[in-house]
């Protein structure tokens, strides 16, 4: 057809009840005005003459116009609803032509999101954010549909098929050209599809072939191209078989949901849905008669119909053999029920899987019912019957009595009798079979017999010849007689049978013997009574006790002590005093008892900063120094919930920054592009000056801004001015926060409009010219310019003059700097101009961080630490020694410290300059040493998975799906722009998953709590945070943390939410009693910091939709937040000044302490958390769960190794090691384990006395400094960069090229790379393979 016959061929149909019709699958015309334009998705274009202009159309453009007219009058979308812009004014299409609208129906519904959901129209830039998250749900749930195995295509669905076919027809035949489908199976269900359109298999073969070639990419041995089966008898035997242990899965799931027990249940569910995935891997075999057209088909039909058969044949026949054999020994009674009750169950499972729905939709009674008559028929030898699974009431009092007096020739009275009789015993031996399974499975005492439910009714009811009999004749000898249940002599016999013969029966049972085992154990011990209580079940108690039955949340707590505070007259001692007085006292101990006292506090080494000052003795003495050790946060499991002080501060800055345009799609929308979302510094400059012009000539005479003063013409001129509201609303919210914590601030109109800080690259870059500046032009002296440009340089928290001053002028004060009256006023000095911040999203971001520290500190800390002070103060009060407080205040002001980043910062100059010295040499060794860390994280993955039960890993929306879903939705995106090299989808975080939208509401995706800071590189200068932010992107390092995360985050919500049901059903059902899984669930959501006492009630009415106040909705947002980002936490581990020790965040120990941010974090909480609340206290599923996680962290520990030495080492099969030609194997072992993290620090010790990698020393010096290179990444970086200036000198050029190429940014660890490279630049002659100290 040529371009005029398309247009000819599609006649427009009218949208029902309008005068519209579709011009094509994605445009109404418009007799009223500009046409109308669907929103949120494309189709294809159907040819159209405009004027004398042919416009050519796109393959399926006519077809996909004629089913999206067809489908919107059918399913009632014929409302038209025009969409409007934020502004109030109608929203065109791009080029400005046609108004975007949307079709719905009369309940609301939108036909542009069924479209995208469906597939049947391409999403573009045009849909929400809901619209993505709607097609990725609905994408999920037809996957899963497809998976079972019981898709049923909806309207819309039936349309994006047909629309793409047509496309794909329509655009291969224009080419000459087919597509070929991925394998047999792909093609089989192509086929099926056109049977289901009324084809006969040979009509919708042809037709599938018209659309696709006839080979696959893929062939599968013994099937046709078609996926025929070439060996159709002996592939029925097998799925015959396959079909009986399916039937016994379907009665284990039939009695798991008739009884509640639901781990039967769902084991049984399970166990069906791996049979049906195995049955679905064959080829198709004729099993109907209507596909028989030939002798030859019609002997297969009969041969496949009697091997498919044969299975369920020799049940009924062994079940009756093993009576016969076993009834001399356990009586005729016994035998025979055995003989009746197993093919009940059979049949009953098979009726109950072919049941559609889920279990509460289904009858188990009709199932059941089911069963026993046809185990009534085989058992009288009666066939032909049918109705069977549709009445069998009324087949088993009706139609085989009928039989049975034809077939036997007697009276319908008599056959009646005996018909009764057979029901009557089959439903007998059915239910107390039944019996037996939800008494094992709900009697807690009986642990041999739950065991024996799963291991002998699984085989049993499969049915099996020779593990069935053992099974059968055991079980019938035990309940039939006198002999003891020994279930040791079972699980013996029954291996024994395994290993004769029928292998299905031993695989079903024995291997999950363990686990179903441990399944009764915990069923009986999670239900059972609490375990002995923990410290912190005995610190809730007392505190119930003393505060009227409820535990305190820290802002209860804090908002008690600021009482105390104002209505004492003294205070007492001030934490600054008790600190000089512990350093004092210290300082005046020999040096013997300083030497015992660091021996006796060597758990500083790995302890959490806040566990190592306030240790258990302390708390166990003191209320208040459990109140102080919940405030400042870190600590395993929180008394008080709430955040801590460094959480607080975090989501505090998380919220403000929130307020305003993310910047990275600010600045996309401007027109920048970026590499890998790191936008260039001189053009965010450029576009920030450019905004801050046009917002400050919009502040009118009252000093606030008025939008209408932004000429209409401004580029972008709508986003600005959302920005310009965003920034006027977030400066009143900073100012009267700072106010209401307690600030002297003056009133500074359109604040953040003016606010500029200070770019620490610029003043670094010229110290001098800045120090002069500020003698010149505020008349201070050099010595305080000088002061004033090293807190710049050096301070991580200061980021303008007046903090720099109020840091100076409080040096030593607990009292952090807020936005007072301006002293200086810098950003109105146009003489600063080269050392103002350029970024307008930096400055409000500086901004923010410096309200959020000050807010944060006046209320968890207090002016001059006063209410630290008095929590000290009751601490001494309450019992503990004067020293003892001494020493914590000591330690909680170091913490304090940290929080504020200035922990032992150095104060000469010379310590200074060494410092910045460090952090340079330290960015360099992170460029060199880190690009293959990506692959050293892959373990945190089974971190995700921590303190989930199996249910929640496994079941229906366990965390497996969320695991596939982000990695759909949020990394291989991510990691494809990484390798395209491209910008788009990268600049903003994709929030179509809602992990990803927890994370940015956690504040997650924020450079402080990003990759850097996790792998424990965070002390890099602010000038090179671009790089950095660019390094660990293109490394991958970024996207697999954000995805880790948004693994756990989109876990969260379903954690908290059953934790909480638990608890709530314990405290408000009267018949509930305290049990081992409340116990469990209260230490967990306390761990995430969750006030219990104050939550539940709250979260109860949330999730029921009952009316709660503004107050309780923002208590529970909070508190989700904070659960939410621990939660995140306790997976992927964040350094943080209160979570590890004081020594990972000391200056002075940097070199040695670098690329440890992650492992001493993982080491002061995630492995303690292991022992102590999942292995010690957990439950047996608790506990089976966590040695699951240990062995998955060592598994991909080894990958993670294996990986990184593929990528280093090359091939050498001579060398005959696994992949590192300087490891024999079980130091490859050992690094492996390593490599899991599960060592923790404690690695370092062990490497430090048997290092894995030998080196030669000579003497005490030489051993002193292959220790020092050895533990310290940068030292041993400045010492290969000596040696190969060295080896230069010496003329060995060769090695000098190796030593400084393992030196270079990016290719550091690619050894043998390396080595050649350096062969080849010089020229070779220098032999590296057996030298280990060049590894």
């Amino acid at each position: 057809m040529g371009i005029l016959d398309d247009i000819n061929a599609y006649k427009p149909t009218t949208l029902a009840g309008t005068n519209k019709h579709f011009i094509d699958g994605d445009t109404l015309n418009n007799p009223d005005g500009p046409n109308y334009r669907i929103a949120g998705y494309d189709s294809a274009e159907v040819s159209k003459l405009i004027g004398n202009r042919v416009i050519e159309g796109t393959a399926g453009g006519n077809a996909s116009a004629e089913i999206t007219t067809r489908l919107a009058n059918e399913q009632g979308f014929t409302n038209v609803v025009p969409l409007f812009n934020p502004d109030g004014s109608r929203m065109m299409d791009s080029g400005g032509g046609r108004q975007m609208v949307d079709l719905v129906n009369e309940n609301g519904e939108s036909f542009s999101r069924a479209m995208i959901s469906s597939g049947a129209g391409n999403i573009t830039t045009y849909a929400t954010d809901s619209d993505v998250l709607a097609k990725s749900i609905a994408e999920a749930e037809r996957n899963e549909a497809f998976r079972k195995g019981d898709y049923e295509p909806s309207a819309f669905d039936q349309a994006a098929y047909a629309i793409k076919s047509a496309e794909l027809y329509e655009g291969a035949k224009s080419l000459g050209l087919k597509q070929t489908l991925f394998d047999e199976q792909e093609r089989a269900s192509y086929i099926n599809y056109f049977m289901n359109q009324g084809m006969s298999r040979e009509a919708a073969t042809n037709e599938m072939n018209n659309y696709f070639t006839r080979d696959v990419q893929l062939r599968k041995p013994g099937v046709s191209i078609d996926n025929k089966s070439l060996n159709p008898v002996s592939d029925s035997w097998e799925q015959g078989w396959i079909s009986v242990g399916e039937s016994a899965y379907g009665v284990a799931n039939l009695v798991g949901s008739s009884t509640g027990a639901e781990g039967l249940e769902r084991w049984g569910e399970d166990g069906v849905r791996r049979q049906q995935g195995k049955l679905a891997e064959y080829g198709y075999t004729i099993n109907n008669y209507k596909d028989v057209d030939s002798i030859g088909s019609a002997l297969e039909y009969l041969g496949s119909t009697m091997a498919l058969s044969l299975p369920y044949m020799a049940i009924t026949a062994g079940s009756a053999l093993a009576g016969t054999v076993a009834a001399p020994v356990i009586g005729a009674t016994a035998a025979v029920a055995g003989a009746v009750a197993i093919p009940s169950f059979m049949y009953a499972g098979q009726t109950w899987n072919d049941m559609e729905g889920d279990n509460d939709s289904k009858s188990a009674t009709l199932a059941i019912g089911s069963g026993i008559a046809q185990a009534v028929l085989d058992r009288l030898g009666l066939k032909g019957i049918t109705g069977v699974a549709k009445n069998p009431i009324q087949t088993i009092r009706d139609d085989i009595p009928k039989a049975l007096a034809k077939a036997r020739e007697i009276s319908l009275t008599d056959a009646k009798l005996i018909v009764k009789q057979e029901a009557d015993f089959a439903i007998g031996q059915f239910a107390n079979e039944a019996q037996k399974i939800a008494k094992a499975q709900l009697t807690a005492k009986q642990t041999s017999m739950r065991a024996l439910g799963s291991v002998g009714v699984g085989s049993v009811s499969e049915g099996l010849t020779e593990v069935g009999q053992e099974a059968i004749g055991y079980l019938a000898a035990v309940q039939g007689s006198d002999k003891v249940f020994d279930y040791e002599e079972f699980q013996e016999r029954l291996a024994n049978a395994a290993v004769a013969g029928t292998a299905l029966g031993g695989a079903f049972s024995i291997p999950g013997t363990v686990k179903d085992q441990i399944t009764w154990m915990d069923a009986a011990a999670r239900f059972g009574e609490p375990i002995s209580k923990s410290d912190n079940e005995r610190y809730v108690e007392e505190e119930k006790a003393n505060h009227g039955g409820t535990v305190r949340t820290n802002s209860q707590v804090l908002s008690d002590t600021k009482k105390e505070v104002d209505a004492s007259k003294d205070l007492g001692f001030n934490l600054e005093e008790r600190d000089v007085e512990h350093k004092l006292a210290t300082g005046q101990k020999t040096f013997m008892e300083r030497a015992s006292t660091s021996v006796m506090n060597v758990s500083n080494l790995w302890q959490a900063a806040v566990t190592n000052a306030i240790p258990k003795a302390t708390l166990d003495k003191s209320k208040s120094a459990r109140a102080l050790s919940s405030i400042l946060g870190g600590t395993l499991t929180p008394l008080h919930g709430g955040s801590g002080i460094e959480a607080a501060q975090h989501h505090l800055v998380t919220y403000y920054k929130n307020q305003v345009h993310d910047p990275k799609a600010f600045y996309k929308k401007m027109g920048l592009r970026s590499v890998l979302g790191v936008f260039k510094a001189s053009e965010r400059a450029k576009i920030s000056d450019l905004t801050y012009k046009t917002l400050r000539a919009a502040i009118d005479k009252r000093d606030n801004f008025n939008q209408n003063l932004v000429p209409k013409d401004t580029p972008n001129r709508q986003i600005i001015i959302d920005l310009g509201n965003q920034l006027m609303e977030l400066g009143k919210e900073l100012r009267q926060n700072q106010l209401d914590a307690g600030a002297d601030l003056g009133d500074i109109k359109a604040y953040l409009l003016k606010y500029k800080s200070i770019d620490k690259i610029a003043v670094s870059k010229n110290p001098n010219t800045f120090r002069d500046l500020l003698v010149s032009e505020y008349n201070i002296s050099p010595a305080e310019a000088l002061k004033i440009t090293d807190e710049i340089r050096d301070n991580p928290n200061v980021h303008d003059l007046d903090s720099a001053d109020s840091f100076i002028s409080n040096k030593g004060s607990l009292n952090p700097p807020s936005h007072k009256k301006r002293k200086f006023g810098i950003s109105e000095n146009t003489k600063f101009d080269q050392f103002y911040e350029k970024d307008i999203f930096a400055n409000v971001a500086n901004a923010s961080k410096s309200a959020a520290r000050y807010v944060t500190q006046m209320k968890y800390v207090g002016k001059d630490g006063e209410i630290i002070s008095k929590l000290l103060n009751n601490m001494q009060a309450e019992g503990v020694s004067n020293e003892e407080v001494n020493r914590v205040a000591s330690e909680v002001k170091g913490i304090l410290e940290a929080v504020s980043g200035n922990y032992n910062r150095p104060t000469t100059q010379a310590g200074k300059k060494l410092m910045r010295f460090q952090k340079n040499v330290m960015f360099y060794m992170t460029l060199s040493a880190l690009p293959l860390a990506t692959f050293s994280s892959l373990p945190e993955m089974a971190m995700t998975q921590g303190a989930l039960t199996r249910d929640q890993i496994f079941g229906k929306n366990g965390s497996i799906k969320n695991i596939a879903q982000e990695a759909v939705s949020g990394l291989l995106p991510q990691l494809r722009k990484v390798e395209d090299s491209t910008d788009e989808g990268v600049l903003q975080q994709n929030t179509g998953s809602e992990g990803q939208k927890l994370l940015r509401e956690t504040g997650f995706y924020a450079w402080e709590v990003g990759a850097a800071t996790t792998t424990g590189v965070s002390e890099v200068s602010d000038n090179r945070k671009n790089v950095m932010e660019f390094f660990f992107k293109a490394i991958g390092l970024t996207q697999w943390t954000d995805y880790t995360r948004a693994v756990r985050a989109s876990m969260a919500y379903d954690f908290i939410s059953i934790n909480s049901k638990i608890l709530y059903q314990r405290d408000n059902v009267e018949s509930s009693t305290p049990t081992r899984e409340a116990q469990e669930s209260e230490q967990k959501l306390r761990s995430l910091g969750v006030p219990i006492e104050q939550f539940l009630s709250i979260n109860n009415s949330v999730e029921k939709g009952l009316p709660v106040s503004e107050r309780e909705m923002n208590f529970w947002n909070q508190t989700m937040k904070e659960a939410t980002y621990n939660f995140i936490n306790q997976a992927v581990a964040l350094p943080s000044a209160t979570n590890r020790p004081l020594l990972y965040q000391d200056p002075r120990f940097a070199l040695f302490t670098q690329f440890q941010g992650f492992i001493s974090t993982f080491t002061a909480n995630h492995i303690p958390r292991m022992w102590n609340d999942y292995i010690k206290r957990g439950t047996p599923s608790m506990k089976y769960n966590t040695f699951a996680l240990m062995s998955t962290m060592i598994a991909l520990g080894f990958f993670t190794q294996a990986m990184k030495d593929e990528l280093k080492f090359e091939d050498d099969d001579d060398e005959g090691t696994l992949g590192n030609p300087y490891l024999d194997t079980p130091e490859y072992i050992r690094r492996g384990v390593m490599a899991s993290g599960l060592l923790g620090t404690g690695e370092r010790v062990i490497d430090l006395f048997a290092p894995i990698y030998g080196q030669r020393s000579d003497g005490l010096g030489g051993w002193l400094y292959n220790q020092a290179t050895g533990e310290s990444p940068t030292i041993g970086y400045v010492g290969r960069l000596g040696d190969a200036a060295l080896n230069v000198a010496k003329g060995d050029f060769e090695k000098a090229a190796y030593q400084g190429l393992k030196s270079a940014p990016g290719i550091g660890p690619f050894t043998d790379s390396n080595k050649s490279l350096a062969s080849l630049l010089t020229g070779g002659g220098w032999n590296y393979k057996d030298n280990k100290e060049n590894q």
